[in-house]
């Protein structure tokens, strides 16, 4: 009797302590739950492929076909938008374009339908026709052309190759194989955007991380005597520019003839 009483004792010890484990678990998971960062304050940059899907979701930004890079890119434009920050027409274009939105010729009359668009709360599900994939986000208009410019594989194969020769860290893949260029080529093409998550054409300069970059690569400082410009020069095309920080762009530079 005594033995089945301690055994009864032990069974409610173990009941016990699981209900405190699963409680505990619990209310730890309803707390994280609970504190949803906004887009506001959400730090995308430090983000995992999950928090940034997460956070898509409670704004309407689809998700399908998305890689981490491009929802990233997608989500620091939204949050500029709401923030009223500055965003580059081609930025709203591609936002507005994944969210099923078409996008105006003014790009202030686009960011205000898009500020609209995130700042609204979703009563129903997210429309089919804002489910659109990444290589309809692509596609966006460019300014001054009405596609984003198309890239042979002879040209894929040929920056690639440049790139590998003067990078420390070269894309490894076989040329004889046209999907490990193409796979490859996407490895490059991430090493493209700039700090809006914009692609940016070969041979431009554009800035990434806070620094001046060209081609994926970094640029390299150049000190020109009598010069007090910031200069960079890409090390792929060899060809240098001048940084103006007041319109924080790049214009190519040439040197003054003798």
């Amino acid at each position: 009797m005594k033995d089945l009483t301690k055994l009864e004792n032990a069974i409610d010890a173990l009941k016990e302590a699981l209900l405190e484990v699963l409680e505990s678990s619990g209310g730890s998971a309803s707390t994280q739950g609970a504190d949803e960062v906004s887009l506001a304050e959400a730090k995308i940059d430090d983000m995992t492929m999950e928090e940034l899907t997460t956070l898509a979701n409670a704004v309407r930004i689809p998700t399908d076909s998305l890689e981490e890079e491009d929802l990233r890119g997608l989500l620091t434009t939204a949050q500029k938008v709401v923030a009223d920050d500055t965003v580059t027409p081609r930025a709203i274009k591609m936002l507005a374009l994944s969210i099923g939105l078409t996008p105006s010729k003014d790009a202030e009359e686009t960011i205000a339908e898009v500020a609209t668009y995130l700042t609204t709360p979703a009563e129903d599900e997210v429309p089919e026709k804002a489910k659109k994939s990444k290589k309809a986000a692509a596609t966006v208009e460019d300014d001054d052309d009405d596609s984003v410019e198309e890239v042979s594989e002879e040209d894929k194969l040929e920056r690639l190759n440049a790139y590998n020769e003067v990078a420390d860290e070269a894309i490894e893949f076989d040329a004889s194989s046209s999907k490990a260029v193409k796979s490859a080529y996407a490895k490059l093409e991430k090493l493209l955007k700039n700090d809006d998550g914009e692609l940016i054409e070969w041979g431009v300069p554009y800035i990434k991380d806070g620094s001046g970059f060209c081609c994926g690569l970094e640029l390299d400082e150049v000190k020109v005597k009598g010069v007090s410009d910031a200069l960079g020069k890409c090390l792929v095309t060899d060809k240098t520019f001048k940084y103006d920080s007041d319109t924080d762009t790049f214009a190519p530079y040439k040197a003054a003839k003798k």
